[in-house]
């Protein structure tokens, strides 16, 4: 699910059952499956989420 207001950039890549929450912005990032994200999260290049991560409000993050 995407909630509005969410800013998806190039080469974003998002499994099943993830939750991405509104005013989130991602680009060149892979999201598994039942992942949330957000409120106001940035994902950065490279950023690489497994299945049943969570990444809170006002979080950034890049490649690790």
């Amino acid at each position: 699910m995407v909630e509005p207001y969410v800013v998806f950039g190039e080469k974003v890549t998002v499994e099943d059952g993830a939750v991405i929450h509104s005013f989130s912005h991602i680009v060149g990032a892979h999201i598994g499956k039942g992942v949330s994200v957000g409120p106001f999260a940035r994902l950065r290049p490279g950023t690489q989420l497994g299945d049943g991560s969570r990444i809170g409000n006002f979080v950034r993050s890049k490649k690790r």
